[in-house]
């Protein structure tokens, strides 16, 4: 404590004397040393001013800014002009990329120090993550290549300004089928015939074992549908509990009926009936839902509820709500313990039941986390996921289900490493574990291959159209598998299995919304093939085959881009989550549309050669890719545009579905694109 101060503790400074000879005093009044000296004891020297105190956060601020202006300097003076700050930021991710000689150790210090603030606050503001995320990778996307055309620039340049109002643009409110309010209570009353009704449907049949038993699989087993509706016709239970079995109830009863057109046409006007049915089930079993109160206690009962709501929600084409009803169900299974199970042979119905709910609730919560970019709610289990399923040789949802449920390490990884900052993430740790993705898929592949159910694709147009759906959840996978190697754009094997596989996912696409429309199970709006893809996997085939058609003016990737737009074109009045996706997909081939009519009109034969597929020695169907090989077209094309980093950051581009919500993908908002 300075002695100007002790004074105000009780205590007493040192006198002038003792002071200016710099000998201890012992603060006595008068001092031993003054009465020795027989000298006068005097305190009126001046007191020192104290200099005023600088907030430390200030201090911080005011280095991290001095720090910046000294690293736009010197990057300005050792860098060409052209390279922007953000794309140096991003640099630290790239092994590509690496330091100059020239600079110094010290300023490579400071410049760590700078990354370690910003990547603090990224991790204490989760909720900005993904649009701070996909705003640098498209910043580094817009570096400094000398050789792209004046039309990518203005295309790259105007997705910058795209992502920018995206990710700050507010969230309207909007009512439609997607969106669950008090408005749209309706009675969930059910005779005791229609209870009956669910019952008979449900219960397992003896069939012979030759015959195909094609229905739909859920979460929750026959035998607890028995018993939950038996009590629900009794009707002794309490409120809250009458409310959860009516939840499960009128689920099935929707599944029932969606069941039926799977056993065989039906004429127009009895379909028109079934889907209007469908649509009350399920309208019924979310009010019964609404008014569960959030304090409930955990049970097995509510967790098979909430599961059931995030079914509906998915269904109707509401991701965000699903994710939250499953958030709530994880909680709820941590809480019962059923996350901590080892054995995965059921010893009776209860356990049965337990299975079937935690295995569809880890899907959910693996699926719907990586769609939106936010954290898992259940922890690691102790099991295989896929293992709780046991399949039915008479039944090929099974087999379906069962290849989801495969996919689920791959989905927590593929999150895990997207979440993460690149910067903390060592580049051969990346290579390692991009490695055992692309094993793990390839080993996945040939197990769908072999249960493929080849004899009944052509016969059977639901078990092609559920086919094709699990094509498109692996093929979305592994594209975004590929899309996390620190080579892939500099690797011409490995781009280009990337861009198979999205190519693939989004033929898939096109698939499903033909045959789907075809069979019109589903009362207008409402898709569940296009919720059960586009609307529950991410969306990086789409900007991966977007940003070919940037980088290469890839006229058939173009055309892909465009047909799947078209298939959703006809949703969007009843979905605004499909709305969106549509106005995204849209705002993105408008911005691709002036490269496209250049390259029509002016494409030199070199460059037609450089946009065949055919060339590359790649097997992306097996999963086997030789990353060793490339070619002279290849090499001459990866050196005009995709040897760039702004096409890299544009390429590893992994947005997520909140971006829906936003204000920047309603009509009005222009874009100032060509007309």
């Amino acid at each position: 404590m300075p002695e100007e101060n002790w004074a105000a503790h009780g205590g007493i400074q040192a006198c002038d004397s003792c002071h200016a000879r710099k000998v201890k005093c012992d603060r006595k009044g008068p001092c031993a040393n003054c009465v020795v000296a027989k000298t006068e004891c005097l305190r009126n020297r001046h007191k020192r001013t104290p200099r005023p105190k600088v907030r430390t956060d200030e201090k911080i601020q005011a280095l991290v800014q001095r720090l910046s202006t000294l690293e736009d300097s010197v990057h300005s003076t050792n860098r060409p002009p052209s390279i922007t700050g953000a794309a140096i930021v991003a640099s630290s991710a790239t092994p590509e990329a690496p330091a100059s000689s020239q600079q110094p150790t010290k300023r490579r210090r400071t410049e760590s120090s700078v990354h370690d603030t910003v990547a603090s606050a990224a991790e204490v503001d989760t909720t900005q993550q993904p649009a701070t995320e996909a705003r640098i990778l498209i910043s580094r996307e817009l570096s400094t290549n000398g050789l792209l055309s004046v039309h990518q620039r203005s295309v790259l340049e105007t997705a910058i300004s795209f992502v920018d109002h995206l990710s700050n643009a507010p969230i309207p409110t909007i009512t439609d089928r997607s969106t669950f309010d008090t408005s749209m209570y309706i009675s969930t009353d059910l005779t005791h015939g229609e209870i009956l009704h669910v019952i008979l449907a449900t219960e397992p049949k003896s069939m012979d074992p030759t015959t195909i038993n094609f229905h739909s699989l859920d979460h929750i087993p026959p035998k607890s549908v028995e018993r939950i509706g038996l009590a629900l016709m009794e009707g002794t239970a309490d409120e809250k509990t009458l409310l959860l079995y009516k939840v499960i109830i009128h689920f099935k009863a929707a599944v029932v009926l969606y069941a039926s057109n799977l056993q065989g046409p039906k004429s127009a006007e009895v379909q028109k009936h079934i889907k209007q049915m469908e649509y009350d089930h399920m309208t019924a079993a979310l009010t019964s839902l609404d008014k569960v109160g959030l304090l409930t206690s955990p049970s097995l009962l509510l967790v098979q509820a909430l599961i059931t709501g995030a079914m509906l929600m998915q269904i109707i084409g509401n991701p965000t709500s699903c994710w939250e009803l499953i958030a709530y169900a994880s909680r709820s299974i941590v809480a019962l313990g059923y996350h901590t199970i080892t054995d995965t042979n059921p010893k009776n119905e209860q356990e049965e039941d337990i299975h079937a709910a935690l295995a569809w609730c880890c899907q959910f919560d693996s699926v719907m986390s990586t769609l939106l970019l936010r954290p898992r709610s259940l922890p690691q289990l102790n099991i295989k996921v896929s293992s709780l399923l046991k399949p039915d040789a008479s039944n090929p949802m099974s087999i379906f289900e069962i290849f989801g449920m495969e996919l689920i390490p791959i989905h927590d990884k593929v999150l895990d490493i997207t979440l993460e900052i690149a910067a903390k993430r060592p580049v051969h740790s990346l290579r390692d574990e991009v490695a055992w993705l692309r094993t793990t898929m390839a080993d996945l592949l040939l197990l769908m291959e072999s249960k493929r159910p080849s004899h009944l694709l052509d016969t059977h147009p639901d078990i092609l159209l559920h086919w094709k759906c699990v094509e498109f959840k692996y093929y979305s996978t592994l594209a975004s598998v590929h899309r996390l190697s620190p080579t892939v754009t500099t690797v011409p094997s490995e781009r280009e299995a990337c861009l198979q596989s999205a190519r693939k996912a989004l033929e898939c696409v096109k698939y499903i919304e033909s045959i789907s429309k075809s069979l019109r199970h589903f009362i207008e709006g409402y898709d569940p093939y296009l919720a059960w893809t586009m609307l529950s996997y991410p969306l990086c085939p789409f900007f991966v085959v977007f940003c070919n058609v940037v980088g290469a003016s890839h006229a058939q990737d173009f055309q892909l881009l465009q047909d799947v737009t078209d298939s959703i074109s006809e949703l969007v009045t009843e979905n605004k989550f499909v709305n969106r996706l549509h106005r995204l997909c849209t705002t993105l081939i408008d911005l691709c549309k002036p490269l496209i009519n250049t390259a029509s009109t002016g494409t030199t034969a070199s460059n037609t050669c450089v946009t065949d597929t055919g060339t590359l020695p790649t097997d992306t169907a097996a999963g086997h890719l030789d990353f060793t090989e490339t070619n002279g077209n290849v090499d001459e094309f990866l050196a005009s545009s995709w040897n760039d980093d702004r096409m890299w950051q544009l390429f590893q581009s992994q947005p997520s579905l909140d971006w829906f919500n936003a204000d920047i993908l309603d009509p009005g908002w222009d874009l100032g694109l060509p007309k």
